[in-house]
C-alpha cells in the first residue's frame, strides 16, 4: 500500500492542522504530508505543489481546513483523477466562536468536496449528513521524544503558563485567567507568548499587578524551550477539539489546569480530574483555588505531572490506531 495514494495538504498558517496532518502521517505511515508556506495563488511553492499533485497522481488529497491558496491545488488534484477531500480540526463550538461558520457552509455547498474528515463523532455525522462519506481522523500525538521537564532546586519562583495563538484569546478565556492569576497570594511569574502585546490585556495584567514574562510569538524551537521552563499550565478554554497546548505540557510530565472543554483531558483518573479541572470557566475563584495547590503543593503536582504524561501515553496510542482503521478502510473503498 503506498503512501502516495493518499496525499495532505495545509497552508502553514494553520499550525494546529498542519501539526495533526504532520503526525498522521508519520505515524501511521499511510499518507504523505505537504506544508504550502506562500499565502497567495501566484507563490513559487504552490505552483510547485501543484505540479507535484500531477506527478503523484494521489486517489486522495485531503485538505487542512481551507484556505483560498488551494483552489490551484484542487484543480490540479482533480485533473490528476484526485478524490478532494477536507480535513476540519474545529470542534462544533470552535467553528462558531472562531468565526469559521461561514468556511465550513461554503465546504458543505461545494460538490468538489468528495469526502470529510473531522476530529470528533459529532462533527463528523454532521458533516455526513450533507450526503458525502465523513469520518472521524483523531491526532495521534506523539511524545516519545518529548523529555521530562527537569526538577528545578528548590526556592525558585514557579513558572504558570497562558500561551494561545493572537486569534484565539477570547476562546482560550485568557481575561478570566488574568483574573484568577491576580488574586493568587503565593509566587509566581507567568509566561506568555504574545498575549502582553495585545494592549488592553497589557493594561489589565499591569494594573492588577500580575507578574509576567511575554516571551512573544515563538518558533518552534523558542516555544518548545519556553514549555521547559512551565511548573503549571493554564488552559481554561471555552471550546477545544483537542488542545495541542495542553498536550504539549502533559508530554513533560507538566500539570495543567483546563476546563471540561478540552478533549485531550478527557479520561483522566478521578483524582487528577478532581486537582486540574474546573466545572465553570466563568469562576475565576475556583480556578484560582486549583492552581494555589499545584504551586504551594510540589508532590501534588509532581504526582499530576506522571499521571497526565502517561494519560497522553496512552491517549496517542488510542488515537494512532484509529486513525489507521479510519485510512485503512478509505483505502479499501476501492
Amino acid at each position: 500500500m503506498s503512501h502516495r495514494e493518499l496525499v495532505s495538504v495545509c497552508f502553514g498558517g494553520f499550525p494546529g492542522t498542519n501539526r495533526h496532518l504532520r503526525e498522521i502521517s508519520r505515524v501511521t505511515a499511510l499518507t504523505r504530508h505537504l506544508a504550502v508556506s506562500g499565502s497567495t495563488a501566484a507563490s513559487v511553492d504552490v505552483a510547485f505543489l501543484r505540479d507535484h499533485l500531477a506527478t503523484l497522481a494521489p486517489r486522495c488529497v485531503i485538505f487542512g481546513s481551507w484556505h483560498a491558496v488551494y483552489e490551484p491545488l484542487v484543480d490540479s488534484a482533480r485533473a490528476a483523477g484526485a478524490e478532494i477531500a477536507v480535513l476540519w480540526t474545529s470542534s462544533v463550538v470552535q467553528t462558531d466562536l472562531s468565526g469559521e461558520t461561514a468556511t465550513l457552509a461554503s465546504l458543505l455547498g461545494d460538490r468538489r468536496i468528495a469526502r470529510f474528515f473531522a476530529t470528533s463523532e459529532a462533527l463528523a455525522g454532521t458533516l455526513g449528513a450533507a450526503g458525502r462519506p465523513s469520518h472521524v481522523l483523531p491526532l495521534p500525538f506523539s511524545i516519545a521524544a518529548t523529555p521530562r521537564v527537569a526538577a528545578k532546586p528548590e526556592r525558585t519562583v514557579p513558572v504558570v503558563s497562558l500561551f494561545a495563538a493572537p486569534n484565539e484569546y477570547r476562546r482560550k478565556n485568557a481575561f478570566a485567567c488574568i483574573v484568577a492569576l491576580a488574586g493568587l497570594d503565593v509566587p509566581y511569574v507567568l509566561h506568555l507568548n504574545g498575549l502582553a502585546e495585545r494592549a488592553e490585556y497589557r493594561a489589565v495584567l499591569e494594573e492588577l499587578k500580575v507578574p509576567y514574562d511575554d516571551h512573544g510569538w515563538l518558533d518552534e524551537g523558542d516555544y518548545a524551550r519556553a514549555l521547559d521552563e512551565v511548573d503549571v499550565g493554564v488552559q481554561v478554554s471555552l471550546a477545544d477539539s483537542f488542545n495541542y497546548v495542553v498536550a504539549e505540557h502533559f508530554a513533560r510530565a507538566v500539570p495543567v489546569v483546563v476546563s471540561r472543554s478540552v478533549p485531550v483531558a478527557h479520561g483522566l483518573p478521578e483524582h487528577v480530574l478532581r486537582l486540574l479541572v474546573v466545572a465553570d470557566p466563568d469562576d475565576p475563584g475556583e480556578l484560582r483555588g486549583k492552581l494555589r495547590v499545584l504551586l504551594t503543593e510540589p508532590e501534588a503536582r509532581r504526582e499530576a505531572g506522571r499521571a497526565v504524561r502517561e494519560h497522553l501515553e496512552r491517549v496517542s496510542a488510542r488515537n494512532a490506531e484509529a486513525a489507521r482503521r479510519t485510512l485503512t478502510a478509505v483505502l479499501a473503498e476501492r
